[in-house]
């Protein structure tokens, strides 16, 4: 017997997609893209 039962659990992070060089570094000021990383 357990003390704590946890279900359907889950964390998700989101992470900014950049890309290389000041163009890009640039575009990414305005217009946000992002990955979600599922750590859980």
């Amino acid at each position: 017997m357990s003390l704590i039962e946890v279900k359907n659990l889950n964390k998700t992070f989101k992470k900014a997609i950049r890309g290389k060089g000041v163009k890009d570094m640039l575009k990414s000021l305005f217009s946000h893209k992002y990955e979600n990383i599922e750590a859980v």
